[in-house]
Formats: structure tokens, sequence, C-alpha cells
């Protein structure tokens, strides 16, 4: 059973990093562009889920800095922040389908998250601080190279 997020410690921890509303940070580049040769995907991003927020620390890809929480994929995959959440096709996902991320411009289908844990807490229920994610427009599972 993955663990669950405890969502005031989340938060509180990501307060005190003090990274909310700062510019994106190119040293963070390194780690997407890893994530998105790895899952072989042209979009990746570090997100932060704030309040009502999620924005983006460091990407390729996407322009977008940010979006609203209740739309985001990443939202989700804090919930469980052990696990991968793996989306193979959002545009058949009963609670990504109809998600302006799906059915707008950017059309996305495929999604893998991985929240990055605070290693100060991971003994206890881990905060997600950020969460690292991979993206395409097309259909697709991480196989046969999968993101870990």
């Amino acid at each position: 059973m993955a663990a669950q997020i405890d969502e005031r410690a989340r938060q509180r921890a990501l307060d005190e990093y003090r990274v909310v509303d700062t510019l994106p940070d190119v040293a963070y580049n390194d780690i997407v562009q890893i994530a998105s040769i790895l899952c072989d995907v042209p979009m990746a991003l570090m997100s932060l889920i704030d309040r009502d927020s999620q924005w983006f620390k460091a990407g390729r890809g996407m322009d977008t800095p940010s979006t609203h929480r209740d739309i985001a994929f990443c939202a989700q995959a804090i919930e469980a922040p052990t696990v991968l959440l793996e989306v193979s096709d959002a545009t058949r996902a009963p609670r990504f389908v109809a998600s302006p991320l799906v059915t707008g411009t950017l059309g996305l289908c495929f999604y893998a998250g991985m929240p990055l844990i605070d290693g100060e807490d991971a003994v206890r229920v881990a905060p997600a601080i950020p969460a690292l994610l991979a993206l395409n427009c097309w259909r697709r599972r991480t196989h046969p190279r999968p993101c870990r």
C-alpha cells in the first residue's frame, strides 16, 4: 500500500524551501532533460504544487509557467508520494479525460509523474515537495524503457 500524503506537512515543507514564486532554476534543467531522455518524451517538467497552483521550476518542451492546481496531474501524483503515477492515455482515463490539459491545445495523452521526497521526512509519511514528470501528446506506456 502506498504511503498517503499529509497535505499540511507537505505544504509546510514546501514553504520552508522558499521556492514558490521564484524564477525557474537552470540548475534543475539537467534533471528534467534526463527525465525526457529516459522516458523518450519531448516534454518534461519539475512541478511544484502550492495551495492553489502548480508551477514549473524547470522544464523542457513546454512554455507554460504554471497551471491551476485543480487541473494539475501532479496534484494527483503527490497523493501517493512513493508511487509513479503513469497515465498511458489521458483521453480514456476517467479522472483526466475532461482536463483542459487533455482537451485543450496541449492535447496531453501520456503522463508519468514521480513525486520527489524531502529526505528529512522520508522515514515518516514523506512530503512530496516537487514532482518530476514526463509528458507526451501521443498514447504510450513507459515500456520498453521504463521511467525510474
